[in-house]
């Protein structure tokens, strides 16, 4: 019984540290001073768009926005790159379509 609460224990230990704070995409329009308004309308269209997936895609869009490599996004998510590359495949049309319709 014992070892089987350490191996639980170490586990959740693994699932916790592989985790990516999402967070909120910041919506300070300020350092876009320089864009014009269709542009800066778009940008917000598309932060409402990834605010609308799980937290999962989010964490995986986040980490596409700050130019990770898919091996550095395996690493720190756990999944193998197929799984990645097919998934955020899925992630970047299910965004072309929600802004399409906003």
């Amino acid at each position: 019984m014992y070892r089987v609460a350490l191996n639980t224990a170490i586990s959740d230990f693994r699932k916790q540290q592989k985790r990516v704070d999402t967070g909120t995409l910041e919506t300070n329009t300020d350092i876009y001073d320089d864009i014009d308004s269709e542009a800066k309308e778009r940008w917000l269209l598309i932060q409402q768009a990834i605010e609308s997936l799980t937290e999962i895609e989010k964490a995986m869009m986040m980490l596409y926005l700050e130019e990770k490599t898919y091996e550095e996004m395996e690493d720190i998510l756990g999944m193998t790159q197929v799984n990645l590359r097919v998934k955020m495949s899925r992630i970047k049309d299910k965004l072309r379509k929600k802004v399409a319709v906003l």
